[in-house]
């Protein structure tokens, strides 16, 4: 039976390192060997494993394999790939890595000093009795704004409507900014729905990015990684909103935070 190799993971050779089934085996090292009345059944079964072997074409591709597998026998990459790939690709993911280490603490930062922005705003310009008031605006806006979202992820891909959205609350941050100063109670409002609800939706936003850019071995090794940069960005986030809070005020936050976003 005709078959042909197909991209190979690195750990998959070893399952084709020895096929057994009844009278029909297929050895990387020794070829393979078979009795009539079995190759279409045991082609069938090789073509099962991951789509790696296929029927369709002359034994050249066994033979591709082959060679394939002496390239990857240390585990070192994938199928078809030379080193200037295998260069090119680790670059790729350092920078990835590096785009999501960063990313994971500007956001984990902004939800730390975001909360401290929203309660210290709200609570120097409306009195505490009105919190009840303002948790069932928030439940009802973040209803809303989960539903504006759904509709916007049927016409956006992700890549394109986070980053849009982040870009839009760092300029919703700034306006709040210069508005403080006329309608300080209006702007303790719109910082409190602004945070309550979007913060937690971008967070969410960056994560879907972030599955979408690694593939699932890397994600496996990476994520750890990167929500532990996220809990030290918080820390530092905590730590540089003390330090603007105490020396230029609350209201000064809020310029820090569009530059998180």
């Amino acid at each position: 039976v005709p078959i042909r190799a197909f991209p190979l993971q690195s750990g998959y050779e070893k399952v084709l390192g020895t096929l057994v089934e009844g009278r029909h085996w297929l050895s990387p090292e020794t070829g393979w060997s078979s009795l009539p009345h079995s190759r279409a059944r045991n082609a069938r079964r090789i073509n099962g494993i991951h789509g790696i072997l296929r029927p369709g074409t002359s034994a050249a591709g066994f033979a591709g394999f082959r060679r394939v597998h002496k390239r990857t026998a240390n585990g070192s990459g994938r199928v078809g790939e030379g080193k200037d790939d295998m260069s090119s690709r680790k670059q790729d993911e350092s920078r990835l890595m590096a785009l999501a280490l960063a990313g994971a603490a500007a956001v984990t930062a902004q939800i730390v000093s975001g909360k401290a922005t929203r309660d210290a705003l709200f609570l120097t310009s409306l009195d505490y009795t009105t919190l009840p008031t303002m948790l069932i605006a928030t439940s009802v806006f973040s209803l809303l704004l989960v539903a504006l979202n759904t509709r916007a992820a049927r016409r956006l891909a992700p890549s394109t409507l986070v980053p849009s959205a982040f870009v839009a609350s760092g300029v919703l941050f700034l306006l709040e900014w210069l508005v403080r100063p006329l309608a300080p109670v209006s702007t303790a409002v719109s910082v409190y729905l602004h945070i309550s609800c979007g913060g937690p939706l971008l967070a969410s936003g960056f994560w879907l990015v972030s599955t979408e850019r690694f593939d699932p071995y890397t994600a496996k090794r990476r994520f750890g990684q990167i929500a532990g940069m996220g809990t030290l960005g918080g820390l530092a986030g905590a730590i540089i909103a003390e330090r603007i809070g105490a020396t230029l005020g609350a209201p000064a936050l809020l310029p820090f935070l569009a530059v998180l976003q």
